[in-house]
This record gives C-alpha cells, sequence and structure tokens, in this order.
C-alpha cells in the first residue's frame, strides 16, 4: 500500500510541475515569454525530400504544401482545416533522411522582434544506434494564431540520439 501511495504523490508532483511550466499571462504567451502553438501533423514519411521551414500565410499556400507532404500517400488524407484569418502555419521539414531514428520538431514559438522566434530540435541516431535501412523525410507542421505577426525565423538544434 505505500508503494501506492508514493506512486500517485509522485505523480501528482509530476502534473503539478508540468501545469507551472506551461502557464498563462493573461496576454496569451506563457510565463516564459513562448506562444502557444498546435500540431497539425508530423510523421517520418512525406513528399518533401528537401530539408526546409515555412510559414503558410493562405488557405492556397496550405493546399500546395499539403499536396507535396501527401505525394507519397494513398489515399490521400485530408486537407486539414486551418482558418487564416486567426491563424498561420509552421512547417519544418528534415529533408530525405537515409535511415530511421531521424526525428524533427518545433519546440518552441516566441514573439520577438516583431517576428515568430521558432525553435526546432532535430534528432538523428547516434553511432552505435540500429535504425531501419530506409530512407525517411521527418516533418511537423504547426498552426499558431496570426495576430499581426506575419514572419517567422527558425532556428535549429541537431542533437544525436544516444544508444547503448
Amino acid at each position: 500500500m505505500n508503494r501506492y501511495f508514493i506512486a500517485i504523490v509522485f505523480s501528482l508532483a509530476i502534473v503539478t510541475m508540468i501545469s507551472c511550466k506551461s502557464r498563462k499571462s493573461a496576454s496569451g504567451a506563457a510565463e516564459d515569454g513562448s506562444t502557444a502553438f498546435t500540431k497539425i501533423a508530423e510523421g517520418n514519411y512525406c513528399g518533401v525530400e528537401t530539408a526546409s521551414t515555412m510559414l503558410i500565410r493562405s488557405q492556397e499556400e496550405w493546399k500546395s504544401l499539403w499536396e507535396k507532404v501527401t505525394a507519397n500517400r494513398s489515399p490521400v488524407p485530408t486537407l486539414p482545416e486551418v482558418n487564416f484569418d486567426e491563424n498561420l502555419i509552421l512547417a519544418v521539414f528534415s529533408g530525405t533522411q537515409n535511415s530511421g531514428g531521424h526525428t524533427i520538431e518545433i519546440q518552441r514559438v516566441a514573439m520577438e522582434k516583431g517576428k515568430y522566434q521558432v525553435n526546432v530540435l532535430q534528432t538523428k541516431p547516434g553511432s552505435g544506434c540500429f535504425v531501419t535501412d530506409v530512407l525517411t523525410q521527418p516533418y511537423y507542421i504547426a498552426s499558431v494564431a496570426k495576430g499581426k505577426i506575419l514572419e517567422a525565423e527558425f532556428s535549429t538544434e541537431t542533437v544525436a540520439t544516444p544508444c547503448k
């Protein structure tokens, strides 16, 4: 019984820490200055073969990008709805990688210097990792509130995943 009590207390402590870290001020920004964003799609296989970052401002741009992202899928997934009067889309692509074990993810978005500052984390397998021998194209797509900001600057950190 004591073990269960400790597990419950530990779980509550984790939930409390997570909720404190993501608290937002009245302006909609988190206390650390970050801006909320919502993941639309992510994966390891898409039709975008070149490493790139994009800020999508219109339905036409979004439809064109989605066609590229889903070019290698059948049936093609439905285009996710985005209200471009209120939102923009941030998209990051690793380009074609020669194995599995690669990922890309938007970690943080903040409004600074009149632009969205987008922090991206790209991971690759470390030396000695066993990975699938297949071409991958990692990607991550998110929406963010439009506001008055119509520009974005992306910075990418690449780290190797340690393997045993």
